[in-house]
């Protein structure tokens, strides 16, 4: 194993990692030998670089061996291991991936165009040079779009998990196919025994062959079982076989069994924790985040954390960052919300103070990282990044790592009516969005977020503020009659409120969207009223930004003396306070 790369805890923790591959105690980990024998014949067939799908059903431990292999194979591949859980980023932007996974391995992706196939491009000749072992878990077909140009170039070892065969794709590109079952009979007593003392009474394989039995040979309804004898030594593998159903078929009901005795034998204070970890918006949690849902402290959270982990119950996805196993989260509320007595404003609370957390340190970064930029919700104006950041690097590290969190944390906002933070939190993405690769799905979705949110509330002027980026979005996706229409909404929203800067910057999107349609003539009367708003609001970065949009059109329409004159204004205005809008640079 290289240097840069350690697994810890459950976790192959690299530099190069962005989303880490977990799997439940390494050390009590009883690889199923039949499939890694497979693999590794596969790995030779492929001359050290195999591409495989591992298929099997929710809980048998399919993103388990990968995330072992992965580990005791990453001394072969220079490149590190890159590792995305698809499922868990459904609109996952192929850009911002490659973007992270290109700048962690060195390079600056700013230096490539942002456009995807040539990020795509980059990344495979990279990656032909300094092979990497990518790890794709949870694939489904609706996806494999997003797989196919995610694919490293020749040399690298590409580990695919699902629950479907993906068997036209998979042959087409030359893929092989292991599928994962539950453990023979021998194997799955192993897995609970890995739990307890060898010497405990309650670990002779007879005891336990019958819980085995009725887990249906489930590995991960077993490693729940085992920690769940390890952590109350008073308790019988008879009686916990006489509180489980009778086999059934499919993983589902022994997971669901084992997960809904291992929380029932909780205090209640861990059942809450378990909870919260389970309901923090996208597929991890933050130690920070959740301790302010809870009210409680960061060291309480971390160290219930590690002993939920110890059960099955959670599992480490990286530095202060928690989560639950996706085969367990499917019956979070059926098994857990009663024991816990969590009534439904308990649960909110927690929520709304998650999302709080998420939305204070947003607007700290990106006040911190952008200091130009004018922001228009009450609370972003009041925000000091000082409390938060030391230094606009720290904002920039944190930015980074949270970002597809925050994008979480705002739709959750969005879905449970949280409006004040839904404006808040969609207010500061674009400031956010681009240290992590720009990624225009979540923008646009973010700005329609913000818009509902600040109609809701009655703030008229940031309400037309998102109409303004949503028609800059659309121009930029080429989408020009929708973003024209947009514009036109965003030039009547701003009207009325007398903001001038607002007024400005609507007028300028509407000419963007006619620059990009061709129709130049009208696009220059926009222009021209943007830069007239711009000189009344008195901010001179604000009108060198329109003399700029307007002196671009101006060369296109062949009138180059204008467009120099443009030009030359902007330069003068600009002479002595920098650049207009730029972010701070990355550190």
């Amino acid at each position: 194993m290289s240097p840069a790369t350690a697994v810890v805890d459950g976790v192959i923790e690299d530099a190069a990692v962005s989303v880490p591959v977990r799997r439940p105690g390494v050390s009590r980990y009883v690889e199923p030998l039949e499939a890694v024998s497979r693999l590794d014949r596969l790995d030779v067939e492929a001359g050290g670089a195999p591409r495989v799908v591992v298929t099997g059903a929710p809980g048998v431990g399919t993103s388990a061996l990968v995330a072992w292999w992965a580990a005791r194979t990453a001394h072969r591949f220079p490149g590190g291991v890159r590792c995305l859980d698809v499922r868990e980023r459904p609109g996952v932007s192929v850009a911002a991936v490659l973007a992270g996974w290109l700048r962690e391995m060195g390079l600056d992706p700013e230096a490539v165009s942002g456009e995807e196939a040539a990020l795509v491009a980059v990344w495979r000749a990279v990656t032909a040079e300094r092979p990497v072992t990518l790890v794709l878990d949870h694939v489904v077909d609706r996806v494999l779009g997003v797989v196919e140009a995610l694919l490293p170039g020749p040399g690298s070892a590409v580990l695919i998990t699902s629950v479907d065969r993906l068997s036209d794709w998979r042959r087409a590109r030359g893929f092989a196919l292991t599928r994962l079952g539950p453990l023979a009979p021998e194997g799955a007593v192993a897995v609970m025994r890995a739990w307890l003392d060898p010497a405990d009474p309650r670990a002779e394989p007879k005891r336990l062959g019958p819980v085995a039995w009725r887990l249906g040979s489930v590995p991960l309804a077993l490693a729940t079982a085992g920690a769940l004898l390890a952590a109350h030594p008073g308790l019988t593998p008879e009686e916990l076989a006489a509180v489980l159903p009778a086999p059934a078929v499919g993983p589902g009901p022994a997971i669901e069994a084992t997960l809904a005795a291992s929380v029932a034998a909780l205090d209640e204070p861990m059942r809450r924790l378990f909870l919260a970890v389970g309901w923090h918006p996208g597929p991890t949690a933050g130690v920070a985040a959740v301790a302010a849902g809870l009210e409680w402290s960061a060291a309480r959270v971390a160290a219930g954390c590690a002993a939920l982990a110890e059960r099955t119950l959670l599992l480490r996805a990286g530095p202060g960052r928690w989560r639950v196993h996706h085969a367990h989260r499917a019956h979070l509320d059926t098994t857990t919300a009663a024991a816990a007595a969590w009534t439904a404003e308990d649960r909110d609370g927690v929520r709304e103070g998650i999302i709080a957390w998420y939305a204070d340190r947003a607007a700290a970064a990106a006040v911190a990282l952008d200091p130009h930029t004018r922001r228009h919700h009450p609370a972003l104006r009041a925000t000091e990044p000082g409390a938060v950041f030391t230094t606009p690097a720290d904002a920039h590290a944190w930015a980074l790592t949270a970002r597809d969190t925050v994008v979480d944390v705002l739709d959750a906002a969005a879905r449970h009516g949280h409006h004040d933070l839904t404006a808040a939190l969609a207010e500061v993405m674009p400031a956010i969005s681009p240290l992590a690769g720009r990624d225009p799905v979540a923008l646009a979705r973010a700005d329609r977020h913000g818009h509902r949110a600040a109609t809701a509330l009655g703030q008229d002027v940031l309400a037309a503020v998102f109409l303004t980026r949503i028609c800059r979005g659309l121009t930029d996706q080429g989408v020009v009659d929708a973003a024209i229409a947009g514009g036109r909404d965003a030039v009547t929203a701003a009207a009325p409120n007398g903001d001038a800067e607002v007024a400005a910057d609507a007028e300028a999107a509407l000419a963007a969207a006619l620059h990009r349609a061709g129709r130049l003539d009208e696009a220059l009367t926009h222009a021209d009223r943007a830069t007239a708003h711009a000189e009344r609001a008195g901010a001179p970065r604000v009108v060198a930004r329109r003399l700029r949009e307007r002196g671009a059109i101006h060369h296109e329409r062949g009138d180059h003396t204008a467009a120099e004159t443009d030009r030359a204004l902007a330069t003068a205005l600009l002479d002595g306070i920098g650049d207009d809008h730029e972010p701070h640079p990355a550190p």
